[in-house]
């Protein structure tokens, strides 16, 4: 998004007079042109477009060498986006008529009305202004991700270089759990007002782009800044994360900013790379920061670590075995140590996973897709916690309901049966499996499978069958209720959602079911 931005425009005009007011009443228009180059014909005047392509061309008809119909004609060929403004003393129907043919924006006659002209001008800037920006931000993208073109586009902007910002709300994700929350990150991105944000940080006249980053809780600011006048980009992203705090509370906010103050175009993708790096490395659970390091924290080798070999057999050994208590409370010493510390996520993460495995396939009881079950949980509980106290809390609840999964057939059957009964006694509820899955101190990957397992059909399917059978034995018993009334009774809110689910399950509309009851 553009601020402030100058535009630059080439005048072509054969009288020196004319020639020269024109040029001043362009230049004390508050349309922000410059004139960046004149021409007393229309060869000149190529030449001129081809050194400053400018963002308008401002040109008269009648002159020498090579009239302006010859230089529109050239002019569209070369840059058939560029605004053409046409002047002449002629007013004959047929240079206006010709003009248009070529597409210009205007056709103004001299001597040229000041008040006309600032009119036609804001006009050409209101064309230019989000065709510029939204080139500008292709080219930005592009080299963000390591996909530029040779583009060239000098003529575009002023700008010797940019302040970039890797904004990340909220914890780290990996791909799945960015996808699945990406709605609620989306809501949280919409809450922030990033004119002011922008303003408040590098001015109200800066120029700026948003960009998407891979992950849906990270977005990419870019601020063009001269780099000889660039602010400290370290105080900007303080000022910055400061803001979007008091916005997205209570989640943390990280902003992984590059050493120096502002980049050329053409260290986009180098300085892209270290900024991703960063975050990946530094984001510690539960905390608000400004990264401005590419390194690696809690290294093994550099004593940084409280994760000690010591410490870690232990709990793989208290997992190993399933002694619950004993591991909640080394778990959440290790918790404690670990915040203070102020220990990276991912590492945190990968010492939590390695216990979660444990767990999970201790004494060969269990599947290696129980496994990945249980670690797509933690992730996930991660990524969506506001703080550290709630990260201990949801692992170690997913970690304590592997603990005490069922360790033989004869369990996980009783367990399928419990299930089976609530299924029967709640089937018309609006019944969420995470919600159940958590009464039952389970995963919901987990109760899925073993229901699936004893019952041949999941939780789901089973639900939609009990209500089925039941609106079946409605219609037939109770020939007075409306259809409606019976799709509310079974679960059913949406009639027309209730006669395709029926219709799925019987082969029947409830509308063609009930006539041949009768």
């Amino acid at each position: 998004m553009r601020g402030g931005t100058t535009f630059k425009a080439v005048v072509v005009e054969d009288e020196t007079i004319i020639l020269e007011n024109i040029v001043k009443k362009i230049e004390a228009s508050d349309a922000g042109f410059e004139v960046m180059a004149q021409a007393f014909n229309g060869r000149d005047g190529c030449e001129q477009l081809k050194r400053f392509r400018p963002d308008v061309l401002v040109t008269d008809i009648k002159m020498p060498i090579m009239d302006g119909m010859e230089l529109i004609r050239q002019a569209r060929a070369s840059y058939p986006d560029m605004p053409i403004i046409v002047l002449s003393g002629y007013d004959e129907f047929n240079y206006a008529r010709q003009a248009m043919r070529y597409g210009v924006m205007d056709y103004l006659l001299k001597p040229l009305d000041a008040a006309v002209l600032e009119e036609t001008l804001h006009r050409v800037r209101d064309v230019i202004v989000p065709k510029n920006d939204q080139v500008e931000r292709n080219w930005i993208s592009a080299g963000l991700f390591g996909d530029r073109r040779e583009t060239e586009i000098d003529f575009l902007t002023a700008h010797s270089g940019y302040q970039i910002f890797l904004v990340g709300l909220g914890h780290l994700c990996n791909h799945v759990t960015s996808l699945n929350r990406a709605p609620f990150y989306a809501a949280m991105w919409d809450r922030i007002d990033w004119q002011r944000a922008v303003g408040e940080t590098a001015g109200e006249t800066a120029s700026w782009w948003l960009i998407d980053e891979k992950l849906s809780n990270q977005k990419f600011l870019i601020v063009a800044a001269d780099e000889r006048k660039a602010a400290d980009v370290k105080l900007a992203a303080e000022k910055l994360k400061n803001r979007l705090i008091e916005i997205v509370k209570p989640y943390p906010v990280n902003i992984s900013v590059p050493k120096r103050n502002a980049v050329t175009g053409s260290e986009l993708w180098q300085v892209a790379q270290e900024l991703r790096s960063g975050l990946e490395n530094r984001t510690v659970l539960g905390r608000s920061s400004v990264i401005c390091d590419t390194g690696e924290l809690g290294r093994e080798d550099d004593g940084a670590n409280p994760m000690t070999v010591s410490v870690h057999n232990q709990l793989k050994a208290l997992a190993n075995v399933g002694h619950g208590e004993k591991l909640k409370q080394l778990l959440f010493q290790q918790f404690r140590l670990w915040n203070e510390k102020e220990f990276p996520q991912r590492k945190a993460e990968k010492a939590i996973i390695e216990i979660a495995e444990r767990i999970a396939l201790r004494d060969d009881r269990t599947e290696r897709g129980e496994s990945r079950d249980l670690e797509a949980g933690i992730l996930e509980a991660i990524s969506v916690a506001v703080d550290f106290d709630e990260v201990c809390q949801a692992v170690w609840g997913l970690l304590e309901s592997a603990l005490s999964a069922p360790s033989n057939v004869d369990d996980t059957a009783e367990l399928s049966n419990k299930i089976e009964r609530y299924l029967q006694m709640h089937y018309a509820e609006d019944i969420s499996f995470e919600e159940l899955a958590q009464s039952f101190h389970f995963t919901s990957a987990y109760l899925t499978k073993i229901f699936k397992k004893h019952k041949s059909e999941t939780p789901l399917k089973y639900q939609i069958r009990l209500r089925i059978e039941e609106a079946q034995r409605l219609i037939a018993e109770h020939r007075e209720l409306d259809l409606k009334i019976i799709a509310e009774m079974v679960g059913y809110y949406d009639q027309h959602y209730f006669s395709k689910v029926f219709k799925n399950h019987v082969g029947r509309t409830p509308t063609e079911f009930k006539t041949a009851m009768k």
